[in-house]
């Protein structure tokens, strides 16, 4: 049996892994998400890393979206952690500024929805959230999803994560093809990077609208160990 760590994106938090966590634990994994507090990647890194310890290794590393610079900060110099897994996530160079990288492709309908505050708290309004993150979920599912959703800073994407973890770990990127979110060209281009690459006809939450499809994937990573 594995190990997991799932480290969810911008605006949710561990409560978005619930299906695929709870078929992974029924299936006898050992399953943790985690929930960040969205102030920072150093913040955000050492609840993930103070995890990571309490943990016995080997450990699959599972990051979302935003969640993928967190994993690539946590991982670097580890010797537990085994695979690493993006799920639609960022996965670019160590010095890249995430804002600066994502706006080298088209914007996406969440580049063009998103909202800063005066105090530099981005969020999006729940109908517009169905739309960006959950487009392939049933309608109920996403609404539900939709409003447990929170203001995130803006410092989580403005400092590089200064590692590239995956030349001495192996990786899996998943591509949704559907993401109203990462532009699914960027993530094309990040997934040359991994070690495997899973292609999947769904959105940006495919731990919500395809959990059987990401199941497998998660799986065969955890296999490898």
């Amino acid at each position: 049996m594995s190990t997991y760590v799932l480290v969810h994106g911008l605006g949710h938090g561990g409560w978005c892994w619930e299906g695929v966590a709870g078929k992974l634990a029924t299936l006898g994994h050992d399953v943790t998400a985690v929930d960040l507090p969205l102030t920072d990647l150093d913040a955000d890194a050492s609840v993930v890393t103070e995890t990571l310890d309490r943990l016995d290794g080997p450990v699959v590393l599972v990051g979302h979206s935003y969640g993928g610079l967190v994993i690539s900060r946590v991982a670097d110099g580890r010797d537990d952690v085994s695979h690493l897994v993006f799920v639609a996530a960022l996965m670019i160079g160590a010095d890249d500024v995430p804002g600066a990288k994502v706006a080298e492709f088209p914007p996406t309908l969440f580049d063009e929805r998103l909202r800063m505050s005066e105090d530099k708290m981005i969020s999006i309004d729940a109908d517009s959230a169905v739309e960006c993150f959950y487009n392939e979920c049933s309608a109920d599912l996403a609404h539900a999803a939709a409003a447990r959703l929170r203001p995130t800073s803006v410092n989580c994407l403005r400092r590089p994560t200064g590692a590239e973890p995956w030349h001495q770990i192996r990786s899996t990127y998943v591509v949704c093809e559907r993401d109203n979110t990462v532009n699914p060209d960027m993530q094309r281009a990040m997934s040359t990077n991994a070690t495997h690459v899973h292609v999947l006809p769904t959105d940006h939450s495919p731990f919500m609208s395809t959990p059987d499809a990401l199941l497998p994937i998660l799986i065969q990573a955890g296999d490898e160990n």
